[in-house]
């Protein structure tokens, strides 16, 4: 009987940690894209979106940073949700702003010849944006991801998450149905629902992908002599 009630405390305790780290991490995502949130909201649709979208990234690449410590530490009791949201956002600023700039206009060249062709959209440019789309998708994640544990420099970071595409392709497929779910829910529950979820949809991303940063470590980080 003491056997059944110590692992129902136990259950009950790990789903309530798990409940207040997506709650605490939801909140502490959405006032770091409050301002970029702000001016998506406020005015018109035009190319200035790009720069607002491309500031809500360091806030993403925050999010999965404080999901890999949150693995890590195996849910311990008193994890420091702010403390490693804030450090991910500090570390990850810069270089995230970099890439993620290159990945927004990308998508944003993408649904523009989206809204140019139509209906009457070549088969063929349809593959290649379609491909083009996937590919980036997935070579952010895991730059966000590996940069979440490593210090690399862009283009090293780069040749990194694509090695982590071809040599951990099951991981890729995961994380690729994932993105196909999410794509195909978007119409049903809309961009709000979505963002009520984002902490627990980076954290499954974050599941997927983060026995790479072993293989990561040792293939790419040098071992002392």
């Amino acid at each position: 009987m003491n056997k059944n009630n110590n692992f129902s405390m136990r259950s009950m305790y790990s789903l309530t940690s798990y409940i207040y780290y997506f709650l605490a991490s939801n909140l502490l995502f959405y006032l770091s894209i409050a301002i970029p949130g702000a001016w998506l909201i406020s005015f018109e649709r035009s190319l200035m979106d790009i720069i607002a979208i491309g500031f809500m990234f360091p806030g993403l690449a925050a999010l999965v940073s404080c999901g890999i410590k949150h693995k890590e530490l195996k849910n311990e009791v008193g994890f420091g949700v702010l403390k490693y949201f804030v450090e991910g956002y500090k570390k990850n600023f810069k270089d995230t702003i970099k890439y993620c700039f290159i990945y927004t206009i990308i998508i944003f060249s993408v649904v523009f010849n989206i809204n140019y062709y139509g209906g009457d959209m070549p088969t063929l440019i349809m593959i290649a944006l379609v491909s083009l789309t996937t590919l980036s998708t997935l070579t952010v994640t895991y730059m966000l991801i590996i940069a979440a544990k490593f210090q690399f420099r862009t283009r090293d970071l780069l040749r990194v998450s694509f090695y982590c595409i071809m040599m951990h392709f099951k991981r890729t497929i995961k994380i690729f149905i994932t993105y196909v779910v999410l794509f195909f829910a978007f119409p049903w529950f809309g961009a709000f629902t979505m963002f009520l979820f984002i902490s627990p949809i980076v954290y499954l991303i974050v599941h997927f992908a983060n026995p790479i940063l072993e293989d990561v470590h040792e293939m790419f980080i040098e071992k002392p002599e």
